[in-house]
């Protein structure tokens, strides 16, 4: 596992921890973020994007992200 990978995988457990909702999806964001950055993990970006959305339909980070995605 490279080092991309573990960061990702860390970022993925740890935001599944987080008791603050707010906390835990910054985190998530920023695991989307690096899967994002990767082509042949993109997909899993988008879906981590839509789990953020899911439990909280105002994030604003998200929600740029998955625009900036679909405007590619």
């Amino acid at each position: 596992m490279g080092a991309h990978d573990a960061l990702e995988a860390r970022l993925a457990a740890t935001g599944d921890l987080v008791t603050d909702a707010h906390e835990g999806n910054r985190l998530r964001a920023e695991r989307a973020r690096l899967l994002l950055a990767r082509p042949d993990r993109q997909e899993d970006g988008v879906i981590a994007l839509r789990e953020i959305l899911d439990e909280d339909p105002d994030h604003a980070e998200a929600s740029e992200m998955l625009l900036e995605l679909c405007e590619r």
